[in-house]
């Protein structure tokens, strides 16, 4: 009968050595499989940090297509507000002071102005967001410039190219991040604008079931609690007024102050409403 080792002899630099030699024995019976093993795990490493420095390459190269094609948006639709106060007395008397100082003898350059065609006025800008949309639409970079389209067609009375361009980016409505959430937002929004209400609530439903980005949900309540209301569900959004109402948060967000008087005022009209009043 074997003799069991107590805790002291298997400590023992003779029975460590013998538990040493008998894991170089398997080591040396098995070195293919230990060799495949180790290779496969260095070589799956490797494959994943490949993967996410090429990745992040990738978005970072977009990231810069996309801010080439956003500053010439940003820098044309400058212009084209400082040629809408050109008009204006101020814009008048400053120009004519600067003339008199330095420029006597020099005619300014007529301003460049908005004619209104969204092909002549940003034709080129629309372009290149659309590209970045087509071609990358899971990137930040797509995201972003999907947002700038909805910008553009919604300024241009287009606001089915304007969803459609966010479709593309946010199919499933999930607002898994701060921009995936703002772009959510901003569709919610026009369908609300278009006047479909019931999709937007869900959208904006969605919105405030997420906590990370609260400071979203005070816009999210009160544009709901309007919807609520052109749905006829008043007891929705009477719930909602209250509760923005009776908001008594430290933030000194002006947004969230501006959501809180409105729906005193919007709770304030439907009570009145529903006592027979217009």
């Amino acid at each position: 009968m074997d003799k069991k080792l107590t805790k002291e002899e298997v400590r023992t630099p003779d029975q460590m050595t013998q538990g040493l030699g008998r894991f170089a024995d398997w080591v040396s019976k098995n070195i293919v499989s230990v060799v495949a093993s180790v290779v496969v795990l260095l070589v799956l490493g490797g494959v994943l940090s490949v993967v996410d420095y090429f990745s992040s390459q990738k978005e970072s190269d977009l990231q810069g297509k996309m801010s080439r094609v956003e500053h010439q948006y940003t820098e044309k639709k400058t212009k084209f507000k400082e040629a809408e106060q050109s008009d204006s007395a101020k814009a008048l008397a400053a120009a004519k002071a600067a003339d008199k100082k330095d420029k006597k003898d020099e005619k300014l350059a007529p301003p460049l102005k908005a004619t209104g065609d969204l092909e002549k006025d940003y034709g080129p800008e629309v372009a290149g967001f659309e590209d970045l949309v087509a071609k990358n639409a899971s990137s930040k970079a797509g995201q972003m410039s999907a947002i700038y389209l909805a910008e553009i067609y919604s300024e241009y009375k287009q606001p089915e190219k304007a969803l459609e361009a966010l479709n593309k980016v946010v199919p499933k409505n999930e607002p898994s991040d701060v921009l995936s959430a703002l772009t959510v937002n901003l569709k919610a929004g026009l369908l609300a604008d278009k006047g479909d209400c019931a999709q937007a609530v869900d959208i904006w439903q969605k919105i405030l079931s997420q906590k990370k980005i609260d400071y979203m949900h005070d816009e999210a309540k009160l544009r709901s609690a309007v919807c609520f209301e052109k749905m006829n569900d008043t007891a929705k959004a009477e719930k909602y007024y209250m509760e923005l109402s009776k908001n008594t948060s430290s933030k000194d967000e002006p947004d969230d102050k501006a959501a809180t008087e409105d729906a005193k005022k919007y709770l304030r009209l439907l009570k009145v409403r529903a006592n027979g009043g217009t």
